[in-house]
């Protein structure tokens, strides 16, 4: 009982849970970023007919991002481990252990901070793309239809200079009026990747909060690792008393006989 009690009590649970979350939600986000963009490009190509190349740079990004963040996270998990328990005696011994172990998960506090960050601009960029994915949804269903031969259409003549070559002299601002099948094609694949972005936006933030857990249990384990510092210094001092005290006893139990 005594050896799965001990088990127990090394098993860092703030850790593990922030692990687990960090690692669903960016799996979750990368997968989903990933089938977004691929909605995207291929509604720029069949809808506005021209490439956005830089996006299939995107999806290599999203597949590293989502390698690199499980793989920090778990790093995390054995500081973490390290820091909880039997196991912080038996690893951070001596004083260079003790200092080299601050040093460490104060050096895991900073990067994690940093990533926090990084990801909070990430959550407002998907707050941002999902209402605007949002919004044309609404618009595809209040279209209005413009006659018998063009059906419905959609206008994007208001945003016109998100798209390039806009600014040459014969440029065709009707390309941004979309009507039939394109209209349909491009409603669908906004309907599509609704869904999708907004699934990748509550991710970002199950990231976002990870990582605060994250914070939360570094600088737990940090504190932990610096009071044992001066636990060891209290001790020693308070054996060296208590070996001067049983010192002077016995002297003077000797000077009485």
């Amino acid at each position: 009982m005594s050896s799965a009690y001990d088990c127990y009590t090394r098993v860092p649970y703030g850790s593990l849970i922030a692990t687990v979350l960090c690692v669903v939600g960016v799996a979750v986000f990368c997968s989903q970023m990933y089938a977004g963009v691929s909605y995207s490009i291929r509604m720029f190509n069949e809808v506005f007919h021209f490439k956005v190349y830089w996006m299939d740079t995107i999806r290599t990004i999203f597949i590293t991002v989502a390698a690199c963040m499980a793989l920090y996270s778990l790093l995390l998990l054995m500081v973490g481990i390290a820091a909880t328990g039997a196991t912080r005696d038996q690893i951070f011994k001596g004083g260079r252990g003790k200092i080299g172990g601050r040093v460490s998960i104060a050096v895991c506090i900073v990067i994690t901070y940093l990533l926090n960050l990084i990801w909070m601009g990430i959550l407002a960029f998907m707050i941002i793309l999902t209402f605007v994915y949002m919004m044309y949804s609404q618009i595809c269903s209040h279209a209005v239809r413009e006659s018998e031969d063009l059906g419905y259409c959609i206008s994007f003549k208001n945003v016109g200079f998100l798209f390039p070559n806009t600014t040459y002299p014969n440029y065709d601002i009707n390309r941004f009026t979309k009507c039939g099948g394109e209209f349909q094609r491009m409603c669908q694949a906004v309907k599509d990747t609704e869904y999708i972005y907004l699934a990748a936006c509550i991710s970002a933030l199950v990231v976002v909060l990870s990582l605060v857990h994250f914070l939360i249990c570094l600088s737990a384990n940090y504190c932990k690792v610096k009071e044992g510092i001066k636990n060891r210094e209290v001790e020693f001092l308070r054996s060296i008393q208590d070996g001067e005290l049983t010192t002077l006893t016995k002297a003077r139990y000797d000077t009485d006989m």
